[in-house]
């Protein structure tokens, strides 16, 4: 147990056989990674990630892509007329009392709401460019 260095699973270099690794690797190991194994991880993980995701995506499915984008923008419009008819009428009827309490406290919730909403559609157009 004395031969062990602070890794727990690598031995000491007196008796550590480097012809097993490579010298690139075991540099890596001693002050940490850099830049080439980094990049070389991220290209591996990216390349994975699209052939897991994206690859598997049929045409079909790439064709209703932009369909189903606009469903999503015009629920995020009646999201927002919605919300301010109910601001409308929470400061001059009585029809506020038959919202939900979500809609009644739309002064509050109005910025957060709609700010990430406005997110995800502008990351969702990015992925989409692509």
């Amino acid at each position: 147990m004395s031969d062990l260095s602070p890794c727990f699973f690598f031995p000491s270099s007196s008796s550590f056989d480097s012809s097993i690794f490579s010298d690139r690797f075991i540099r890596s190991l001693d002050g940490g990674l850099d830049e080439s194994l980094l990049l070389l991880l991220f290209t591996a993980f990216s390349s994975l990630f699209l052939r897991i995701f994206v690859a598997p995506i049929p045409v079909a499915a790439r064709l209703l892509l932009p369909v189903l984008l606009l469903a999503y923008f015009l629920g995020l419009l009646v999201h927002i007329a919605v919300a301010l008819s109910s601001l409308y009428f929470s400061r001059f009827g009585s029809f506020v009392n038959f919202l939900p309490d979500s809609l009644r406290n739309f002064d509050t919730q109005l910025d957060v709401s709609v700010e990430s909403q406005l997110l995800h559609h502008s990351f969702l157009l990015i992925y989409l460019m692509q």
